[in-house]
């Protein structure tokens, strides 16, 4: 029996050892180590009077990367760095629960991405390398007593609304999509299909407050309705047989992965054609 304890203890002895050494460690300073059964893999250093906390990730005694905790009056700013020194990311967020995040270019210098999240809001703005903005997105999230609805906002280089979209509780998407003075180009609906969203019809104004309604299966017109300005039908053409052309890039579905959110050419283009 002796035998068989003495060769239960020996056995468990190294899981002892490898437990003790995972364990957080405090030395004068008030830093924690935390190691493995081999090496330290993290230390956190708090510092009270800063009200910050540094957590250091290491591997072979090289830092990986290092993240700061901040906090001050209720809130909190989390900042990551690269193993250079070069800061990465930034997360602040408010005693109102909205946070600002931050993703910085390679060099750490400027910012390339700045998203602003609160209640029912998301805006995102991307920079150029020349710290210019590129575009920003705005996502609404309506919801109450009625059925649930996101918009999302596309704003170009001067501020100026080019693509307006809203998601509605029962599939569709509607798109206004605006020129660069402001007008309506077109319209289009859209319905949630298996492979993503399936364009059903498209809306483009004509002069005289006229329109027409170009109904469509995959990239093809089935027809033409054309619209007098108090909304009745002058003339229906078949999709064939159109008195003008349109506009094929307006005629695009979208893969269930893909942002419909941003125009063609903002960023890669991952859309399927029908």
């Amino acid at each position: 029996m002796r035998k068989y304890l003495r060769r239960v203890l020996m056995m468990a002895l190294p899981a002892v050892v490898v437990a003790l050494m995972s364990v957080p460690l405090a030395n004068a300073q008030g830093r924690f180590d935390n190691f493995n059964s081999f090496r330290r893999v993290e230390a956190v250093e708090p510092d009270t009077g800063a009200g910050e906390v540094t957590r250091s990730n290491e591997f072979l005694g090289d830092t990986l990367f290092r993240t700061t905790v901040h906090y001050k009056n209720g809130s909190v700013k989390v900042q990551e760095y690269l193993p250079g020194g070069v800061i990465k990311a930034e997360v602040l967020t408010d005693t109102g629960g909205a946070s600002t995040v931050k993703l910085f270019t390679a060099d750490g210098k400027g910012i390339a991405r700045l998203t602003r999240i609160e209640k029912g809001r998301i805006e995102q703005t991307v920079y150029r390398s020349d710290g210019k903005t590129l575009w920003t997105r705005s996502v609404i999230t309506q919801s109450g007593s009625g059925p649930s609805q996101r918009q999302v906002d596309y704003y170009d280089t001067s501020g100026r609304l080019r693509v307006h979209r809203v998601f509605d509780a029962s599939g569709e998407m509607n798109v206004t999509v605006y020129d660069g003075q402001g007008a309506v180009a077109y319209k289009q609906r859209w319905v949630s299909g298996v492979s993503g969203y399936v364009l059903v019809m498209v809306e483009e104004p004509l002069p005289g407050k006229q329109s027409r309604r170009l109904y469509v299966t995959g990239n093809k017109v089935d027809r033409c309705d054309n619209v007098r300005s108090d909304g009745s039908i002058s003339t229906t053409e078949p999709g064939d047989r159109l008195s003008s052309p349109v506009d094929a890039a307006r005629l695009t579905e979208y893969a269930p992965g893909d942002d419909p959110s941003i125009p063609d050419g903002i960023e890669p283009d991952r859309r399927i054609k029908r």
